[in-house]
């Protein structure tokens, strides 16, 4: 294939996207409108009641896809994929407001870009390969950036609020009006936890089930399922539920104190690390400026490229293996 035709599909591909991106959204609304007139007719119109479940059933995942995906076409495609469940959650979880197809979209861009230009440079082809790898997963990087800053936010916040939980059921209250308190009382990102969960049992859901859901919106938190395991066991056997989180309280608070010793003790480990990591990409820009032709036969042979790779792959492995070591989980 011509690099010229290529680049033709590659355009053709972006307009389509980029209509579909700004389309009417009257479009979309009125389509949504239909279905759900659809769906209450479809239980009176419909003499088979099979009939009118399945259409039913049909109608809201059609409804499903118009609300998570922007491209239906894609949409059906992406929903046969197991791995566009855990990219859903993902973006769920960091709080992005992105639909599937649009984050997938958003990542593909630079990394065919870089595909583009290794097809037109043949020569250079392995440097945007990698480049375009280095791309691709950069979006995803940021995302789960995201979701650690949100869990050590939580966790800083989580021993304020189980204190205030504890507080409200020691003056009267119920569990919910405690819940409805830290809402009001504390910032994100642990009020929308509190207040998703007294939504859903706002909607009918059952107190248990919302409790057991709570751990979902923030999977990474351990702090999070114990309060979780502490309420549903003490909804079930009983006791004092203040002195139970007061404990919890105490343990949380006495584990950020041993996690601070185990930051102070391992920064040194984590720093040469970094400097190891950082110290070739340095030296080869800083070669590179002073003498720009020492470098060429490293990017510009075949040999050169297979060992630039080779040096980035252990590279990135030696940083890794001594960022597990200092990882410390407490």
């Amino acid at each position: 294939m011509s690099p010229l035709l290529l680049s033709l599909i590659v355009g053709i591909l972006f307009l389509i996207v980029i209509l579909n991106l700004f389309a009417d959204e009257k479009k979309l609304d009125s389509g949504m409108a239909r279905r759900l007139s659809e769906i209450k007719n479809s239980t009176y119109d419909l003499t088979d009641g099979q009939k009118a479940d399945n259409k039913i059933k049909s109608n809201i995942k059609v409804l499903i896809q118009d609300t998570e995906y922007k491209i239906g076409l894609l949409g059906t495609i992406l929903d046969r994929i197991e791995v566009t469940e855990k990219i859903r959650k993902m973006l769920k979880i960091a709080d992005i407001k992105l639909t599937v197809d649009i984050f997938l979209i958003f990542s593909a861009i630079s990394p065919s870009v870089c595909l583009l230009l290794g097809m037109l440079f043949p020569v250079n082809f392995f440097i945007f390969f990698v480049l375009g790898l280095i791309l691709f997963s950069f979006p995803f990087m940021l995302v789960k950036i995201k979701i650690k800053k949100k869990l050590e936010l939580f966790t800083q916040q989580f021993p304020d609020a189980l204190g205030l939980v504890s507080s409200s059921l020691r003056a009267g209250h119920s569990l919910i009006s405690s819940f409805q308190m830290v809402v009001h009382e504390m910032p994100e990102p642990i009020c929308n936890i509190f207040k998703t969960v007294i939504d859903e049992i706002s909607l009918g859901k059952d107190t248990r089930d919302a409790l057991e859901s709570m751990d979902q919106y923030l999977p990474g938190s351990l702090d999070l399922k114990f309060f979780v395991t502490a309420v549903l066991i003490q909804r079930e056997i009983g006791g004092n539920l203040a002195e139970i989180l007061d404990s919890l309280n105490y343990t949380i608070r006495e584990r950020f104190k041993l996690i601070g010793q185990l930051k102070s003790q391992t920064a040194q480990s984590k720093m040469s690390g970094m400097v190891l990591g950082l110290a070739p990409i340095v030296l080869g820009l800083i070669i590179g400026l002073i003498n720009p032709n020492y470098l060429k036969p490293l990017y510009e042979s075949i040999t050169g490229q297979l060992l630039l790779g080779f040096a980035i792959i252990w590279a990135t492995i030696g940083f890794i293996i001594i960022k597990q070591i200092t990882n410390i989980r407490v």
